[in-house]
C-alpha cells in the first residue's frame, strides 16, 4: 500500500523543490537588500526619486516603524517595535517548519510562492532587528502618499501564489475512495 499519491515525491527523494525554493529566496532577499541599501547609501546624497518604470519610482528614503504600508502610523514606540519583531520571529519559524516538514507535498508554485514570502519576511526582520525599523523607498505614481520596499511586494506575490496554489489543489481533490482490505 503506498500512502503517497501520484503526483508527490515518496519521503526522501531528491525533489527539486526544496533547491527551488532556497534559489528564489536567495534572489529576492539579494533583491530587497541591495535596493534598500542603494536607496538608502550616504553616496546618493538627499532621497531623490527616480522613474523605474512608468508609474514606480525609486529613490524615497522612509523609516517604518509600523507593518505593511505602515497600518498602524508611524508609531516608534517600544512595545510595537518589540511585538513587530516577534511577531517577524514566529512567522520565519512557522514557514522555515511548513518548508521542511511539508516538502514532500510541494508543488512547484508552492516552492516558489514560499520562496518569495520567505525572503520578504527575512528581508524585513533583519531590518527590524539591525535597525530598528523597516527601510523602504518604493513609490507607486497613482498612490503617491504609500511608501514600501521590494520584501512588501515579495510578500504579497508569495502569499497570493500559496493561495493560488491552495485553491486548485482544493477544486482539483477527488473524493477520497476507501481502499478494500
Amino acid at each position: 500500500m503506498n500512502d503517497h499519491p501520484a503526483s508527490s515525491p515518496p519521503p526522501g527523494s531528491d525533489s527539486p523543490r526544496p533547491r527551488l525554493l532556497l534559489v528564489v529566496t536567495g534572489i529576492a532577499l539579494a533583491a530587497d537588500q541591495l535596493g534598500k541599501a542603494w536607496a538608502f547609501a550616504s553616496w546618493r546624497g538627499a532621497a531623490g526619486l527616480r522613474r523605474v518604470i512608468p508609474g514606480l519610482y525609486a529613490g524615497a528614503q522612509g523609516r517604518n516603524y509600523g507593518a505593511l504600508y505602515s497600518v498602524d502610523g508611524v508609531d516608534n514606540s517600544p512595545l510595537t517595535r518589540i511585538a513587530l519583531t516577534w511577531i517577524g520571529l514566529v512567522s520565519v519559524g512557522i514557514m522555515l517548519r511548513w518548508a521542511i516538514l511539508d516538502r514532500e507535498r510541494w508543488r512547484g508554485l508552492d516552492a516558489v510562492g514560499a520562496g518569495l514570502l520567505f525572503a520578504g519576511a527575512i528581508g524585513n526582520l533583519a531590518d527590524r532587528l539591525v535597525l530598528g525599523y523597516v527601510r523602504d523607498f518604493l513609490i507607486i505614481g497613482l498612490r503617491p502618499h504609500d511608501i514600501f520596499n521590494p520584501a512588501d511586494v515579495f510578500m504579497v506575490l508569495g502569499a497570493l501564489m500559496l493561495v493560488a496554489s491552495w485553491a486548485t489543489k482544493c477544486r482539483r481533490a477527488p473524493a477520497a475512495i476507501p481502499e478494500a482490505v
